[in-house]
């Protein structure tokens, strides 16, 4: 047991050791990959289908109250040490600065096998990877326990694979590092976004440039603390280089869907998003930074409800 009164991990969460640039953090970028794959009983599954992740979630913390502390069970801070796994991933972990929460440390994505199936990715963020192990038993229990993917009565599900693998992000950004001098020497990136984009302005949907930099950045910082770093934001440098940028978002296509209940609510909802091709363009000088946010939001989504695998895109020069 620890001396401190809401845990070791909420301490460090709050307490970061140094002071990172984004290009520091994408260096020591940690993450952890853990794969199942379903083979059979997956004909009604849909990989366009915005709620299945939100199904797989629900599922997953239901088999990690199983065994859980009372206390995270209600939504406090676990007293274990170390914590619950549905403390790590469910818990408030409290916030960055005013207006920026620490997010959940993991994105679930529901994609098409290469031979064919599905495989389910949950991916989880720096300390968090510490629970990597219970977190994939807790996903093959949700999902022989009966999970709902189609959006109809719960049904088991048998897995034919389980693979828990580090990831190394550094390919990403050493893509798109130039050779010479840290200039990508692109005046133009296109973000093609695969499952929605439902980033908010108030109770509004918005495909507005600034909107999408900005929620990148607070979720960036949050995910630094997950890292053990609190990261420099360059906020003002952020908000001049998305002033000069244009858009082209003619492409995107609208989506709408409904969030399946929980046991915080009985009935489902309404949400909406884009998706496809988001273009950017504009002076080399502010393609250039925001490059490497853009190359790091590969790894967590853009917009809201990312944890449930939503503004999941892939980054290109053109």
């Amino acid at each position: 047991m620890t001396d401190l009164p809401d845990g070791l991990l909420r301490y460090r969460l709050q307490n970061p050791r140094q002071v990172v640039t984004l290009e520091q953090l994408m260096e020591h970028w940690f993450q952890v990959d853990i794969r199942v794959h379903l083979t059979s009983g997956v004909e009604a599954v849909s990989n366009q289908d915005p709620s299945v992740a939100d199904r797989l979630r629900g599922a997953l913390g239901r088999a990690l109250m199983e065994v859980a502390s009372a206390e995270a069970v209600s939504g406090r801070p676990c007293p274990w040490d170390p914590a619950c796994t549905l403390d790590v991933l469910w818990g408030d972990m409290g916030t960055v600065r005013r207006g920026v929460q620490v997010p959940k440390p993991f994105v679930i994505r529901v994609l098409p096998a290469p031979g064919g199936g599905t495989d389910i990715c949950l991916s989880l963020f720096g300390q968090a990877t510490d629970w990597a192990e219970a977190v994939a038993d807790g996903l093959i229990r949700a999902l022989r326990g009966g999970v709902s993917l189609d959006g109809g009565p719960r049904r088991p599900y048998d897995p034919q694979a389980r693979c828990v693998q580090p990831v190394d992000a550094g390919p990403l950004w050493d893509a798109l590092r130039p050779v010479d001098a840290g200039s990508t020497g692109a005046d133009a990136l296109m973000l093609l976004f695969e499952t929605p984009l439902a980033t908010r302005q108030g109770e509004d949907l918005t495909i507005d440039c600034r909107a999408l930099l900005t929620g990148l950045s607070r979720r960036a910082e949050g995910m630094a603390r997950w890292h053990d770093s609190h990261l420099a934001v360059e906020g003002q440098a952020l908000a001049d280089a998305a002033s000069v940028l244009s858009v082209q978002t003619s492409h995107l296509r609208p989506r709408h869907w409904r969030r399946p209940p929980n046991r915080q609510r009985t009935h489902d909802i309404p949400l909406g998003g884009f998706v496809g091709p988001y273009l950017l363009s504009g002076p080399v000088w502010a393609i250039d930074h925001i490059t490497p946010l853009l190359v790091l939001g590969q790894a967590f989504g853009a917009g809201s409800h990312t944890a449930l695998g939503l503004g999941r895109y892939r980054l290109a020069p053109l």
